[in-house]
């Protein structure tokens, strides 16, 4: 199910809310929040529910046990175990094909006789960003920045919600928990008003921006070799564009939904596009995935602490790994690795670079970020060294048409001068209720023609 469908729009999403605001007691909605993660999930494929209930089952138990625990070396094993257990769920689904496959190019190369085992592993919805949730709570559990929940059916609640479920934001349970305590309170009608208008924003952002977009990114991406440099720019802008909207949609969605429940799901974008620097970018982009590697890699390996030299190294090895959790394809090792460098750098040359003008700042760092997408994108290293030379070649006619080309001018424009969702102030008056009524219409229409699911569900 995808928050992009009649089947969600239409059907899920009011009949749970209906519930939800009818029945009373923390209890009872908890329960019905969970019922409703399960079937969300299950509707993708129930056969992984045992998994997902095992997997936070691990998590509530192995945090329990690092709270009674005393010894530090006791504590420390338990928490190892429950990252290895989950570190290990996401290595078997997402990477043993890509690790054997990896395996049997290495033992070719070498003259040794290997055959790779052919596996068909389904990828269990959401496992990256679960994977990400549940380490977290251990982790802060283990730090004793948190209590251990005691509650069993809180804690599911917790790693069973469906508005971010799929794709995130990594919500972390600290962040979750005063919301939960409070299930059971009325509705708040701004928190209500809020919740719709970020969906309404979130779905137009998705089917009427991103998946327009995308009718033009992919024929210009289906045949590179045609491409003059200006198509290539094109295409490299125009797919970072598709992807904002994209992804930035979902989020919105996830937030808005999880508004209408009465629950605080965090912001995940604030303007990217108008950073002025790498690492403002990455304060801007995926912020839930940002703060992440920051609390639990970046800083127990020292943050800025240790030198120039060794944060630049730490920099460009925790953005390669975030690279392959994005997906198993050394295109996204060299993407992470692309924007540890881009990172690394910026840290060597942050007093000059610095003193730039702004205007200059955020150009330089749009384009640093543009051609970042091209790995992000391709589907192999040769389609990234091809996109990546036509970036440099002979400039030409643009190979599509004048209002393609207004489009993807827009959507820039957009990105430039408009604020973000979370920066406008939503109107309670009857003209916004017709606009957004308006707007949610054209989305329906849409739908009836292209349900494209989002980007993000693949990693």
């Amino acid at each position: 199910m995808i928050f992009n469908s009649y089947t969600f729009v239409i059907f899920f999403l009011p009949a749970v809310l209906a519930v939800f605001w009818l029945i009373r007691g923390r209890t009872a909605r908890t329960i019905l929040l969970i019922a409703a993660g399960l079937a969300f999930y299950g509707y993708w494929n129930w056969r992984f529910i045992p998994l997902l209930v095992g997997s936070a089952t691990v998590s509530f138990a192995l945090a329990l046990l690092i709270s009674r625990l005393n010894r530090q070396s006791s504590r420390r094993l338990a928490l190892s175990a429950g990252i290895i257990v989950h570190l290990g769920l996401l290595g078997f689904f997402k990477y043993a094909g890509f690790f054997l496959g990896n395996v049997g190019a290495a033992a070719s190369a070498l003259g040794l006789s290997f055959t790779a085992p052919m596996l068909s592993i389904i990828l269990p919805l959401g496992i990256s960003f679960s994977t990400f949730q549940a380490i977290s709570y251990l982790v802060d559990v283990y730090r004793k920045t948190i209590p251990p929940e005691r509650n069993p059916l809180r804690f599911l609640c917790y790693a069973t919600l469906f508005p971010n479920m799929a794709s995130g934001p990594i919500l972390r349970y600290r962040e979750i928990a005063p919301d939960l305590d409070q299930i059971g309170s009325p509705a708040i009608p701004a928190a209500i008003h809020r919740g719709v208008m970020l969906l309404i924003i979130g779905l137009a952002k998705k089917v009427i921006i991103a998946d327009q977009l995308a009718e033009t990114v992919d024929s210009l991406w289906g045949s590179p070799e045609m491409l003059t440099a200006a198509g290539a720019w094109l295409a490299t802008i125009g797919y970072g564009l598709q992807l904002y909207f994209d992804f930035s949609g979902y989020s919105d969605m996830a937030v808005g939904i999880g508004s209408l429940f009465g629950l605080t799901i965090p912001q995940n974008f604030n303007s990217p596009y108008k950073a002025l620097s790498p690492s403002d970018f990455w304060r801007r982009w995926h912020m839930t995935l940002g703060t992440w590697i920051k609390d639990y890699l970046y800083i127990p390996l020292g943050g800025s602490r240790r030198g120039l030299p060794r944060t630049a190294t730490n920099l460009v090895l925790i953005m390669t790994a975030i690279g392959l959790w994005h997906g198993a394809a050394w295109t996204f090792v060299v993407w992470g690795a692309y924007h540890g460098a881009l990172l690394a750098g910026y840290h060597l040359t942050k007093r000059w670079y610095d003193r730039l003008p702004a205007l200059v700042r955020r150009a330089g760092t749009f384009a640093l970020i543009s051609i970042g997408w091209i790995p992000f994108r391709s589907e192999s290293l040769a389609a990234t060294k091809l996109m990546l030379a036509k970036l440099a070649g002979v400039w030409g006619p643009l190979p599509v048409s004048g209002w393609a080309l207004i489009f993807i001018t827009l959507a820039l424009g957009i990105t430039q001068f408009l604020p973000n969702s979370f920066q406008i102030h939503y109107s309670t008056t009857k003209r916004a209720a017709v606009a957004a009524a308006l707007i949610l219409v054209a989305c329906l229409v849409y739908l009836n023609y292209k349900q494209a699911t989002f980007l993000y569900y693949q990693f």
